[in-house]
């Protein structure tokens, strides 16, 4: 069973509803065009992604299918966490920094968990 797209404002957390279509880009950058809002809901749905809202304003509004979660890779996460365990247990200390870029910014509580789900793992 596929869930229900979550029609999310990547900016302000409004939601236009006055506009009956929209611009869509799909989730490889590619610019599908303006479709009307169900069609729009209904991709997600079939794709199992989120619909999120960059230009609230434009007319017709902006809106991309993407996985609002933000998820670094668990390859990426594992091998840094290894790391940090070795340098621990030798005795070095372990500063951990994760970057932000463009309207990644906007997923900061995603972050915060990361580094708390980090150092909880870590112990320290």
């Amino acid at each position: 069973m596929k869930a229900k797209a979550t029609i999310r404002d990547g900016n302000s957390g409004r939601v236009p509803s006055q506009s009956s279509t929209v611009r869509l880009i799909d989730e490889a950058q590619n610019m599908v065009g303006v479709v009307s809002k169900s069609a729009a809901v209904q991709m997600a749905e079939d794709a199992e992604l989120d619909l999120v809202i960059l230009s609230p304003e434009a007319d017709p509004p902006v809106v991309k299918l993407m996985d609002y979660n933000y998820n670094i890779d668990v390859h990426d996460y594992t091998v840094r966490l290894k790391a940090a365990q070795k340098f621990l247990k030798d005795g070095d200390k372990v500063k951990l920094i994760v970057s932000l870029k463009g309207r990644e910014n906007e997923f900061k509580n995603n972050a915060i968990e990361l580094i708390r789900r980090f150092r909880d793992v870590v112990g320290e």
